[in-house]
Order: C-alpha cells, then sequence, then structure tokens
C-alpha cells in the first residue's frame, strides 16, 4: 500500500508540475498586438506609397530610338489615416521625394485641398523643398481665412456650397447668423476654390532662341525616360513628375530644335526646352546637367540630360511638360 500511495503521490506532483509550467509559459509569450495608429505629420513617408504606374523598357525597331512602353501594374494604395479623424490643420514637413500628390495621398485628401491650404502651391505645385511646411485640412475642401466683409453666405458662394454646409461642420463651432471675425479659420468641406491661372516667370534672359524653321518631328512623342510616376495630372500639375536614379539618361521626346538649355531661374532648375516646330514643345526640368545647347537640333531618342534634383525639388525625379501652342496638355493623351 505504501508503494501504490508513493506512486499516486509522484504522479500528481508530475500532472501538477506539467500545469504550472503551462501557466509560467503562457504568461511569458511575448503581446504581437499591434498598437494603435498614431498620426505622425513629420514622419518619412513609406517608399511603398508610389502611384500605381511604373514604366519600363520595351523593344524598339532595329532603325528606330529606343522606345518606352507603358505597362499599368497592380499596386493598391495603402493611406495612412489618424485612429480618430482629425478635426483640425495640421503642420507636415516637406521629407525627401514629397509631393502634393503623395502628401495628399498619405492624409486620404485630394491633391487640390493640399494646394488650397498652401498660397505658395497655387503658384506652382511642382516646386517644394525639403523642410518647407504645410498646412493639412482636417477633410477635403477648402481651408478660408475670414477677410474684412466676409459672411456665410459670401464664401458658401464663392466655393460653391450651402452655408448649411459650413455651419453643419462642428468643428467651425458656427451658428447660422453667425458674425464671422477677420482672420478665423473655417473649413469650407467639398468646396472648391475658383481657378486663377498662375503667372509665369520666364527664365533668365539670353538662353532662348529661334528655332526656325523645323519639320522634321514625327507628331509621335516617346517616354523620355523610364521610371516610376510620383506625381501624375491633376488640376495645378499639367505635367508628370517621373523618378529614377541620379544621372538617368533623359531622351528627346521627339525631334526638335533646342530653344532653352540651362538654369531656369523659376525653379526648375536646370532644364532644356524643345521645339518641335508644329505647335509642340517639351520641358525636361530638375536635371543633374543638360549635354545640348540652344540652337541644337535634336532626333527623337537623342539624350539630352541626366536626371537629377536642380531647383526646388525634393529629390531626383523628371520634371516633363507637353504644351502645344503656349498651354500645358496633358502629357498621357499624347504618349504611347
Amino acid at each position: 500500500m505504501a508503494r501504490i500511495t508513493g506512486h499516486a503521490t509522484l504522479l500528481i506532483l508530475i500532472v501538477a508540475g506539467y500545469f504550472v509550467g503551462q501557466v509560467q509559459w503562457q504568461e511569458r509569450l511575448p503581446d504581437f498586438s499591434l498598437p494603435p495608429l498614431v498620426l505622425r505629420p513629420t514622419r518619412n513617408i513609406d517608399p511603398a506609397l508610389r502611384p500605381p504606374m511604373m514604366l519600363s523598357p520595351g523593344v524598339a525597331a532595329a532603325d528606330e530610338p529606343p522606345a518606352v512602353r507603358v505597362e499599368v501594374v497592380p499596386w493598391t494604395t495603402v493611406v495612412e489615416r489618424p485612429a480618430v479623424a482629425r478635426t483640425e490643420p495640421v503642420i507636415y514637413v516637406v521629407q525627401p521625394g514629397d509631393n502634393p500628390s503623395l502628401i495628399a495621398a498619405r492624409f486620404g485628401l485630394k491633391p487640390e485641398t493640399i494646394v488650397w491650404a498652401n498660397a505658395e502651391l497655387e503658384r506652382n505645385p511642382d516646386l517644394l523643398s525639403v523642410g518647407q511646411e504645410l498646412i493639412i485640412p482636417p477633410v477635403d475642401g477648402v481651408l478660408h481665412t475670414v477677410k474684412k466683409g466676409d459672411t456665410l453666405e459670401s464664401i458658401a458662394k464663392k466655393y460653391k456650397v450651402s452655408v448649411e454646409a459650413i455651419v453643419g461642420y462642428e468643428p467651425n463651432g458656427l451658428t447660422p447668423g453667425a458674425q464671422l471675425v477677420e482672420g478665423q479659420k473655417i473649413m469650407v468641406p467639398g468646396g472648391k476654390k475658383p481657378y486663377v491661372a498662375p503667372v509665369v516667370r520666364a527664365p533668365a534672359p539670353g538662353r532662348w532662341v529661334n528655332p526656325g524653321k523645323f519639320d522634321g518631328a514625327s507628331g509621335a512623342f516617346m517616354w523620355p525616360i523610364t521610371g516610376r510616376i510620383t506625381q501624375g495630372v491633376h488640376r495645378y500639375h499639367m505635367a508628370l513628375d517621373i523618378a529614377n536614379a541620379m544621372g538617368t539618361p533623359i531622351a528627346a521626346s521627339d525631334a526638335g530644335v533646342v530653344i532653352f538649355a540651362g538654369w531656369d531661374n523659376t525653379g526648375y532648375g536646370y532644364s532644356v526646352v524643345i521645339d518641335h516646330g508644329n505647335g509642340f514643345r517639351t520641358r525636361y526640368a530638375h536635371m543633374s546637367y543638360y549635354l545640348v545647347q540652344a540652337g541644337d537640333k535634336v532626333n527623337k531618342g537623342d539624350i539630352i540630360g541626366k536626371v537629377g534634383s536642380t531647383g526646388r525639388s525634393t529629390g531626383p525625379h523628371l520634371h516633363f511638360e507637353i504644351i502645344y501652342q503656349g498651354v500645358r496638355r496633358n502629357p498621357y493623351n499624347f504618349l504611347p
């Protein structure tokens, strides 16, 4: 009997030890739960936040210059939103590689909302600089600063919304017929700012040439570089920003005469403008350096410069414009 009792006691101790060990092991398990999302306006943007179009080299015929084809690749935008909806504007410090489209995507807003809240961007949203501070509204629309004589009715009419839309946005703290104070900030949800054509300043004088008569253009444009489109076309950016490594060769999009090559003091840095003789011109900006001079004739596909980040730029990329009869056009309508 004593032997049986001893075995039973030992078995009980083993079982008890096993359960105690399991409890201690479970207590030592690491916590893999994710912390709540916190808005950090000045943090670097995740490199994955890039528009869904990738440019990749194509195959050209033996008697044609190297071409580029466009390949649309699957991509999902990851938008970082605050855990709790914001009711106040925040200040964002521009980081390397930023542009209005990427910043807007980060905060779940439209690019126009960012542009409208920052007067310097309305003049030219492509001219950002690292360290620049931007106001980021809490929702899409217009952040209006009350001026002398403003009323709720006049503000609503200006931005094409109803008075109820302004008063109904609770963070404004307004009631119908409220008296406004000069300098007061009012969010106009869904508002649209009237478009005012930006005033364009010409680059330094003495570097432009008359293209004369030129009829060698094909009339069909090619992509000037391969790369990732970091800012596409929107109301205030009728151009394409194509990012690639510093020094990547840039090709003439079509044959023409170089009418400008040098430093553009409006913020584009080293840039080249080609007149194609058929009403079209193309601009290539933010180069690290250029390989042509004003007056040179170039063929479609000729290398005219290298990718850089000169002028007002946050990282290496090509700012590319197609201009017809003096008006910037949507490049997508002319590229293959």
